[in-house]
């Protein structure tokens, strides 16, 4: 009996649900679209929910382009979010991007994330538009993108770029398109809404750049380099006011030898600033190769079969970091880190991927939580209960755990993270105040993901719609798929200590 019950363990233990009845699919029928300039930019996206409900999520957009600013030729990335509720069946809706007076050309990448069972994500990238000033320049062609919902997990385990195929969708029959024309959706508002943070945006970076072509020691550095041939070829810009934020200007030479300057300005005042070139990556690689160390683990890898891939560099104040990776012909992979400060050595290491270890410590924990579990069943059912003339021991009664007073403080923590920038801890703090709270609240007595707590509300009849927004938008801050705003965040604090105060214990 006790051998049935260990298989029927280990099947359970390897076997994982992957079916998911349901799903929403976007589409368009162009990755590429043409508009002349001055004309306004629409996009129809179809989007088909083949739930049974209408469900509600987070609709972000990414808008990404290129501009001419103050000398530079820079990328402009933005992306902004809003709830967004899809109907059941099939429908269209409109999305327009903007106009441009001169001809450009516009990235933009869509993500829809909801949660139903568990938080999924169905993303389009790479969506072009071409601003163009004649009409014989308008390439309009039908090749059609579409993609499925995926959890997270399923996402990042992704390595095949087919998710998104250009294969065209499945086109519903005339009489579901026609009972389902319409998304229970504001398209004209979030149209206008797209404009407004577009241009927003765009108007944020070209203040944010000319205020830094003003700092003088960033063109002091800036001048050195064009002296020494460098030519700017593109910048990268990404400001939280006019006169603050983070930076990266990339420079080339004719020659093809690259240069950086990155950094951070606040409040029109550089607060880092750093420059690496093509010779000074050179000279880094130079120094390392006569350290013995690095001699040693390099001539260690190249007996053992491995090649160098890939050489990145890094810069924390005066410290440079190095990290060189190798690739053998089994894909086992290995890096070598290095450490310099003003032109010394400071260590060199070794970091191997040992795949028969890793495989190893995999059966030795599987082996531990299947011998686990059936020694827990094994004394539930025939272990004999204790007599009832034992001793009875005195019961040491557990101070009550106050969670209500750890929720505050962790808003409290947040609301600090917050004032020092540190947005992704602020909106974790919060996020993660809000499931202690209503977790224990609900005498779950243990703090749960976001959604089976939400998937717990619904079950139970409780409002959850608001909280879901926050934690939606906790989330993508946390995982850097949307910018922090203090009105978000605003909201996502007063929503926690609503509910806190709403519900004393």
């Amino acid at each position: 009996m006790k051998v049935h019950i260990l298989s029927i363990l280990l099947i359970i233990v390897l076997l994982i649900p992957t079916a998911y009845a349901a799903d929403i699919v976007l589409s368009v029928n162009q990755s590429d679209y043409y508009f002349l300039t001055g004309d306004e930019a629409v996009v129809p996206l179809v989007i088909n929910n083949t739930y049974s409900k209408s469900v509600n999520g987070q609709l972000s957009y990414t808008i990404t382009q290129q501009i001419n600013q103050q000398g530079f030729q820079y990328t402009s990335s933005n992306t902004q979010s809003t709830s967004f509720s899809v109907d059941k069946g099939t429908g269209t809706i409109d999305l327009g991007f903007g106009t441009s007076d001169t001809p450009m050309t516009v990235n933009v990448g869509l993500t829809f994330s909801y949660t139903e069972k568990e938080h999924r994500e169905v993303t389009l990238q790479d969506i072009k538009l071409h601003f163009v000033s004649q009409s014989s320049e308008k390439k309009n062609e039908q090749n059609s993108m579409q993609s499925s919902s995926q959890t997270v997990d399923e996402k990042n385990q992704q390595q095949d770029p087919s998710t998104e195929s250009n294969q065209q969708p499945s086109q519903p029959n005339p009489q579901e398109l026609l009972q389902n024309s319409q998304i229970s959706q504001d398209s004209s508002a979030l149209k206008q809404q797209i404009q407004q943070q577009a241009q927003q945006q765009q108007q944020l970076n070209e203040e944010f750049l000319r205020q830094l072509s003003l700092n003088e020691e960033f063109m002091a550095m800036n001048q050195e380099l064009q002296q020494q041939g460098y030519n700017v070829s593109s910048a990268s810009v990404n400001p939280t006011t006019n006169d603050s934020g983070t930076f990266e200007i990339n420079y080339e030479k004719e020659e093809g030898d690259q240069a950086v300057l990155e950094g951070e300005m606040q409040n029109g005042e550089m607060k880092e600033l750093q420059k690496q070139t093509s010779q000074d990556q050179r000279n880094l690689l130079e120094l390392l190769s006569q350290d013995k160390r690095f001699k040693e683990y390099k001539a260690q890898l190249t007996d053992e079969g491995y090649m160098q891939q890939n050489i990145e560099f890094s810069q924390e104040g005066n410290t440079i970091n190095i990290q060189l990776q190798y690739l053998n012909e089994d894909n086992n992979t290995a890096v070598i880190t290095a450490q310099i400060t003003n032109n010394t050595v400071d260590t060199v290491e070794l970091h191997k991927q040992d795949d028969s270890m890793v495989l190893w410590w995999f059966w030795v924990l599987l082996l531990m939580l299947i011998t686990g579990t059936g020694y827990l069943i094994y004394k539930k059912y025939n272990m004999k209960k204790p007599d009832n003339t034992d001793e009875v021991k005195p019961i040491i009664k557990e101070q009550p755990f106050d969670y209500a007073s750890a929720a505050k403080k962790m808003i409290a923590k947040a609301v600090e993270c917050f004032k020092n920038e540190d947005y992704k801890e602020a909106y974790g703090k919060a996020g993660q105040a809000l499931r202690l709270f209503i977790s224990y609240e609900n005498k779950l007595n243990k703090e749960l993901t976001n959604d089976k707590i939400i998937a717990y509300l619904k079950e139970h009849g409780m409002k959850y719609e608001h909280i879901e927004e926050c934690f939606e938008l906790c989330s993508l801050v946390e995982f850097a798929k949307y910018k922090a705003s203090r009105e978000d965040f605003d909201m996502i604090i007063s929503t926690a200590k609503e509910i806190i105060e709403q519900n004393p214990r």
